[in-house]
């Protein structure tokens, strides 16, 4: 090979090298092999920034800061930062899964939130051809993980819907629904589910199309927790999960798509 093309060649894979790189020196992933999905949650009520990575493979990316123009982490009810993720395609077998503040977080490294700093540290092994759902929840300085698999409603005659209970502290909740059909009938009230404490999580569970209002009750109880969510025009093979998130904040509402 002449001495003028192995140069030019040089050039070339560089040029590749760098176009495969994010501005934080990580690897995006942007269109990864796989039928195996994850999406990501943001629950830690707290002004924390952060993407999730497997590795050095950035799995989310959030809009760029408009001043420095570098990647911001997924945020808990921030502008510009996303909340969720949806689905990722991966390739199967064992995974470590971090979550790391941006490159532009501000904060020193005299405090353990500084830049490039992980809060999460967890492994898993995904099911070839399933479906999960990774929420990082806890506080700042002590992030925990919910790993889930997804087992969503495919049925031409229902949605479905799943309950997490990821708010801080030892609030056991029920989850209250007011379910009204699209014929005109009366709103039914029933209970969606029991007993969910902090980590806990239902499974999807199938519902007929309509409109929804979902309350948080203290267990056993009338009590209110945070105010309700609706779901208007529930369709079938909709999947959604609530995700009861801070103390009294909305519950967000994640679709599975």
């Amino acid at each position: 090979m002449k001495k003028d093309q192995i140069i030019r060649w040089c050039i070339y894979t560089c040029c590749c090298l760098l176009a495969a790189c994010a501005k934080d020196g990580l690897i995006d992933r942007t269109a990864p092999a796989g039928k195996t999905r994850l999406m990501f949650i943001h629950a830690v009520p707290e002004a924390i920034q952060f993407n999730f990575f497997s590795g050095n493979t950035k799995l989310t990316a959030a809009i760029p800061n408009a001043s420095t123009e570098q990647q911001q982490g997924m945020g808990y009810n921030t502008a510009n930062q996303p909340s969720y993720f949806g689905y990722l395609g991966i390739a199967g077998g064992a995974m470590p899964i971090s979550a790391i503040l941006p490159q532009d977080y501000g904060v020193g490294e005299k405090d353990t939130l500084y830049a490039g700093a992980s809060v999460l540290d967890t492994s898993f092994i995904p099911e070839e051809n399933n479906s999960y759902t990774i929420a990082a929840f806890g506080t700042a300085k002590s992030v925990t993980s919910l790993i889930l698999k997804d087992s969503l409603i495919a049925a031409d005659s229902c949605g479905g819907i799943r309950f997490i209970n990821l708010m801080p502290g030892t609030v056991v909740v029920d989850l209250q629904m007011t379910y009204t059909p699209p014929n005109g009938d009366a709103p039914v009230t029933s209970l969606f589910a029991e007993k969910i404490a902090y980590g806990g999580a239902t499974g999807f569970k199938a519902l007929k199309p309509g409109n929804y209002v979902f309350q948080r009750k203290r267990t056993g109880t009338q009590t209110n927790v945070g105010s309700a969510l609706s779901i208007t025009r529930l369709k079938a093979g909709q999947n959604f999960t609530l995700c009861a998130r801070g103390t009294l904040a909305a519950m967000l509402q994640v679709p599975h798509e």
